[in-house]
């Protein structure tokens, strides 16, 4: 079984993490995006939605057997290995975990996303974004973070769906904001501390969920991490030279 992937996509790294802390045999093979691994035909062969992550599993009566969709992977991936911490089978827990996943992506993910994806993503791609549509996702991510705040994060347990470990869903909402450490401030007018600086129960949170998945989930964020800190440097030279 493989998971396909590209550690810079949110969802793959929520996957990845999964994976990589229940010792699950899986082998995680890297697709990138930006040089268009998505588009390439063998992919699509596996995935025709053309999105990562993607599990393929080969060997399957008619060749291969796939599943897009990561929220979908990771209940699959639970279900199938017994991870009952990740996605208990308590019905109450259970319940709240697929809310926040069903939550996620229509919120969360459509507003952090949206503004990495304004000031980064479509600066890489040459691509013009359309006249309000940053603001937007602005406006998109500030009401899903005081939701995450005052709403999945405010009954006084440390993880969204127990108090003794994290669940899936505090992987795949936990990943999408890390998203935001592209941003960079000198750049793009902002960045994760300052947009987080409002939010201190989801700075906390992020801490213990690092703590708890020491050291997978360290590792599986560095290439995000190594990409963030490059294009700061950029931006950093940029504004030297403009001050000269």
């Amino acid at each position: 079984m493989e998971l396909l992937v590209d550690m810079v996509s949110q969802p793959s790294r929520a996957c990845a993490v999964l994976c990589r802390c229940a010792g699950l045999p899986v082998e995680l093979r890297v697709v990138n995006i930006l040089k268009g691994g998505t588009r390439a035909p063998e992919f699509l062969q596996k995935n025709p939605l053309g999105k990562v992550p993607c599990l393929v599993e080969a060997g399957r009566p008619g060749g291969h057997w796939s599943l897009p969709e990561s929220c979908s992977i990771l209940r699959y991936l639970c279900d199938r290995h017994g991870l009952d911490g990740w996605y208990p089978q308590d019905l109450e827990r259970r319940a709240r975990v697929d809310s926040a996943l069903d939550w996620h992506h229509g919120t969360l993910r459509a507003g952090c996303a949206g503004v990495v994806f304004a000031h980064v993503i479509a600066k890489r791609r040459g691509l013009t974004v359309p006249p309000g549509g940053a603001a937007a996702s602005e406006g998109r991510m500030v009401q899903a973070l005081g939701q995450l705040e005052e709403f999945w994060l405010s009954h006084g347990e440390p993880f969204v769906a127990g108090p003794a470990r994290p669940t899936i869903a505090d992987l795949i909402l936990s990943c999408e904001v890390q998203q935001l450490q592209l941003l960079d401030a000198a750049q793009d007018g902002t960045d994760m501390e300052a947009i987080l600086r409002p939010y201190p129960r989801i700075r906390q949170w992020l801490g213990v969920i690092e703590a708890a998945l020491a050291p997978h989930y360290a590792d599986i964020h560095t290439i995000l991490r190594k990409s963030a800190a490059l294009r700061k440097k950029a931006g950093a030279a940029s504004a030297g030279k403009g001050r000269l």
